[in-house]
């Protein structure tokens, strides 16, 4: 039953409260565009200041542009059950329904890591040297073997945000399928360029971008037509990743300059590629190696989010922000292109 006063039942209102007191970070009864932003990036979702404000002082009563928890009630139950309401298309419905649904966190695997990789918590370095490569992959919650990969059957859908906070050589990132393999099995090399061909079966990855490029591979051989161009050091990668489609989109996301250090990181997109015709299990994976200078690389996990989500018979209008059209997308998902992620 819903609560007269906040508009939303028992239960979401418990699931609400959690959430406040978790982006809370000043422990202040209210939160800010800011601590908003957060609770969206760490979904692996990127919003705007704009679209962020614009939901807050559709309820703000006192015009500080923060909400107490009563609000954020506000909000959901405004919102809850349609896509096209909210600033440019962000439903805060659906965000709390991705809680709802949401699988573990994903993690770096440190069972099967390559040469001059090192862990510590979110963030992945490398300090290999010349013409030495390292791969990562991840996986959801267990941080070894026993971590759920993705699959139509399991974690169905999922987002992923990096942020290449140093680049002193080079680096790959990509999608590799569950039959990805080692060099050398029993010694544990993970050691290779994603781009290259594979020397043995199952070493080339199903597909994988060469940053410094742009380049496009699939199974170690140039795919030609697209190109993730022009990223460079502190960029983000954004992965929006479709099992029961088998299609993924992975975007680079730029910090937009502004003179106002007060004010909320905006991140506006740069380029995206499209990589179809996915393996029917896979993880996201990075090679990180050729430091020539022996400065490190190193890849900060922001953010994720997968869930079992059943695959849709009719797809959804969603409002992007341009009244002359409509995009058939999850609504988070569309957000974050209308805004940059």
């Amino acid at each position: 039953m819903a609560d007269a006063a906040t508009g939303v039942d028992d239960e979401t209102k418990k699931l609400l409260k959690t959430i406040f007191e978790l982006y809370d970070a000043d422990d202040s009864g209210k939160l800010d565009a800011k601590e908003m932003f957060m609770m969206m990036e760490t979904l692996g979702v990127v919003g705007t200041q704009t679209a962020i404000l614009k939901m807050i002082r559709d309820v703000d009563t006192d015009g500080n542009d923060e909400i107490d928890f009563d609000e954020l009630c506000q909000i959901v139950a405004a919102n809850s059950g349609s896509t096209q309401k909210g600033a440019s298309g962000i439903s805060f419905g659906s965000l709390i329904e991705r809680v709802k649904k949401a699988g573990p966190t994903m993690v770096w695997r440190t069972d099967a890591i390559g040469k001059g990789l090192e862990v510590e918590s979110t963030s992945l370095s490398c300090k290999a040297g010349p013409k030495e490569w390292g791969v990562a992959m991840t996986c959801f919650g267990e941080a070894g073997p026993d971590g759920a990969w993705l699959s139509a059957k399991q974690y169905s859908e999922a987002t992923c945000l990096l942020e290449l906070t140093s680049l002193g050589g080079d680096a790959y990132v990509g999608i590799a399928g569950i039959n990805f393999k080692a060099r050398d099995a029993a010694a544990g090399e993970w050691n290779i360029e994603l781009g290259k061909s594979a020397d043995q079966p199952g070493m080339a990855p199903w597909a994988a971008i060469k940053l410094s490029t742009g380049e496009v591979y699939k199974k170690g051989k140039p795919e030609g037509g697209q190109i993730l161009s022009n990223v460079q050091e502190g960029d983000r990668i954004s992965y929006d990743i479709d099992m029961h489609n088998q299609t993924a989109t992975i975007r680079s996301l730029r910090l937009k300059a502004n003179s106002d250090a007060s004010a909320m990181a905006e991140w506006e997109e740069k380029s995206k590629v499209e990589i179809p015709n996915l393996p029917p299990e896979l993880c996201v994976a990075v090679s990180l190696g050729n430091n020539a200078e022996g400065k490190s690389t190193a890849i900060r996990l922001v953010g994720s989010w997968c869930a079992v989500v059943a695959k849709s018979t009719e797809a959804k209008d969603v409002d992007t922000g341009d009244p002359g059209a409509k995009q058939k997308a999850d609504p988070l998902v569309a957000a974050a292109q209308s805004s940059g992620a």
